[in-house]
């Protein structure tokens, strides 16, 4: 079929050429141009075998070029019929992309906001983030903060989380509460540093925003209390708008303290957890690749969510991966409680190194919280330990 197609089509183009060949001929441009001026003593009237009546030579002018006339379209429609067939074979392969790509595209956001619905993302609401442990790591598990040649990978690590989590939420018309502990120590002179990262990373980075700099912005409070004013707005579902609070404290010795000293932060700026919609505590070192609006959760933002579970082989009972929590803000109470049971950042085990961390909280924390269901913030699991590189949510440095 294909070959029957093409040689139709280069047999249409042979028959143009052709034409195009004839009509070039000194005897028939003779003839043709003869019906201009009707001088039948034009000496190609007679190598064109005619005698010197203008009638006849009026007559074969028109009748030749009426029969070029016909074939040429004739021509021209049937190749041109065949190169588009053509054409679209051969470039068919750009726009079948371009249209897989659009629908693709439509796909994907019917999918997010049925995935928004359903896992009960917050809209036009109020959004916490606290943000624990030690900021400039080199890496490593037990790799100290407050590193000079870490400035770079922290700046990239929180610029991840303004634009795949701060921004996706603010989008949505949330008003977001950032709360930043650092816990290297008060001495470290980086952490002026990393609110000034938060600051600029938070400013309006477009003309639009720009005229909304009265709801996008950066404070440092003692309190925290939504405008009134902001209502309609809200209402109408416009940009939401982002608070920064930083606080240094004391040296963290384990992940115990520092968790312990961003949780204490955080109620301190706060008179009422239960006012938001959403909390989330997560670290300084996590490298974000994916927005949360796009996070196949497994249960729903009402709930009590880990990011993910262990590996297989874990020795750990019921194990969760301890990097990320988010919850609704009426759970926190339960969670800051369930800081210290056993298996659960518990404080005599955090005296021993490598075994102070959160993997045994699922129980008691769902426990404390009231959670109905166990959810997770990614179907993904680790095959060998939580830091491979395969989770599609973060990267751990």
């Amino acid at each position: 079929m294909t070959f029957s197609m093409f040689s139709k089509q280069n047999a249409s183009w042979v028959l143009l050429c052709l034409i195009c060949v004839l009509e070039s001929q000194p005897w028939v441009q003779g003839v043709k141009t003869l019906d201009d001026s009707a001088d039948a003593s034009h000496p190609r009237l007679h190598r064109a075998g005619h005698n010197k009546d203008p009638a006849k030579v009026h007559d074969t002018t028109s009748r030749l070029g009426e029969f070029f006339g016909r074939l040429r379209a004739l021509a021209t429609a049937s190749a041109e019929r065949l190169g588009i067939m053509s054409i679209t074979a051969g470039e068919g392969t750009k726009g079948r992309h371009a249209s897989q790509k659009a629908a693709s595209s439509a796909g994907k956001r019917d999918e997010i906001r049925a995935l928004v619905q359903r896992s009960k993302f917050p809209r036009r609401g109020r959004v916490a983030i606290v943000v624990r442990g030690r900021a400039f790591r080199l890496g490593g598990r037990f790799g100290l903060g407050c590193k000079v040649r870490a400035l770079d990978t922290q700046r990239e690590e929180a610029n991840s989380l303004v634009t795949m989590v701060v921004d996706p939420l603010l989008a949505k018309g949330n008003s977001v509460d950032m709360f930043v502990s650092e816990s290297s120590g008060t001495s470290c002179s980086l952490t002026k540093d990393l609110v000034a990262l938060y600051d600029s990373l938070a400013k309006p980075r477009s003309p639009k925003e720009r005229s909304m700099t009265d709801l996008y912005t950066t404070t440092h409070l003692d309190a925290i209390s939504r405008p009134s004013s902001l209502t309609d707005m809200y209402a109408q579902g416009t940009q939401g708008s982002l608070q920064v609070f930083h606080h240094n404290s004391p040296r963290s010795v384990n992940q115990r303290s520092g968790l312990i000293a961003a949780l204490n932060f955080f109620k301190q700026k706060t008179y009422n957890r239960q006012q938001y919609d959403l909390v989330l505590v997560v670290r300084h070192d996590l490298l974000w690749k994916q927005p949360i609006d796009e996070w196949q959760i497994t249960g729903d933002y009402s709930e009590l969510n880990f990011m993910s579970r262990c590996e297989p082989t874990t020795k750990v009972p019921n194990c969760v991966n301890d990097m990320v929590w988010t919850m609704p803000g009426s759970m926190f109470d339960g969670f800051e409680k369930s800081i210290g049971h056993r298996n659960c950042f518990q404080e005599e085990q955090c005296r021993r190194k490598g075994m102070c961390h959160g993997h045994g909280c699922k129980q008691v924390m769902m426990n404390l919280t009231h959670s109905k269901a166990e959810s997770y913030l990614t179907k993904w699991i680790p095959k060998r330990d939580l830091r491979e590189r395969t989770n599609p949510l973060a990267k751990v440095r």
